[in-house]
Formats: structure tokens, C-alpha cells, sequence
């Protein structure tokens, strides 16, 4: 009687196993990357601004206040009587506006 089953030739068989014992071995993969170095910047030292000084300024007695008539010239100046020509800007490093001495 014959067999209705059908085998596999050896040489098949063979193959087969030889195929799944190479392609079924450890695959080796490359590393990961290492992880990114992060460098912190050194820190920032921020000196404490200078002081301001705020001039308090009193006219002499029985002088009468007169407010300015024009802007304040530029950053520094205060408004200070003058005892030849009244009332005017006052810088303390320039001096007086349009040049009183």
C-alpha cells in the first residue's frame, strides 16, 4: 500500500534547517548613541547698578519758585536757581544749561 502523505526530500529538509539556523542566530545590532553631554553655562554675575542719587535742592529763603518753561534738556539735569540768572537747568557734571557760570 501506498502512502497518500507526501515527505519532504532530505536535501529539503536540510536546507530548510540550515536556513533557519543561520537567519534564527543572535542578531547583533549596532549600540545606541550615548546620551547628549548637556554643559551648563557658567553663571551669569550681574552687578547691583550704582546708587542714584537724588539731590535734594532748596532755593534760598524768599525766593520765588518758577517752573520751567522749556523740557528738561537731557537725562542728569534739574531744574535749580541760579542767584545772577534765576531759575534754570542744572547737571552736575556740565554745569548749567546755555552756560551760566
Amino acid at each position: 500500500m501506498t502512502s497518500t502523505t507526501t515527505h519532504r526530500p532530505r536535501s529539503a529538509l536540510a536546507a530548510s534547517g540550515l536556513l533557519a539556523l543561520v537567519l534564527g542566530g543572535c542578531v547583533v545590532a549596532p549600540p545606541p548613541p550615548p546620551p547628549p553631554i548637556h554643559h551648563r553655562p557658567p553663571p551669569v554675575v550681574v552687578e547691583p547698578a550704582p546708587p542714584v542719587v537724588i539731590e535734594r535742592y532748596a532755593p534760598p529763603p524768599g525766593v520765588v519758585y518758577v517752573e520751567p518753561n522749556y523740557a528738561m534738556p537731557a537725562p542728569g539735569y534739574a531744574w535749580r536757581y541760579h542767584p545772577r540768572y534765576g531759575w534754570g537747568w542744572y547737571h552736575s557734571r556740565y554745569g548749567w544749561h546755555r552756560g551760566w557760570n
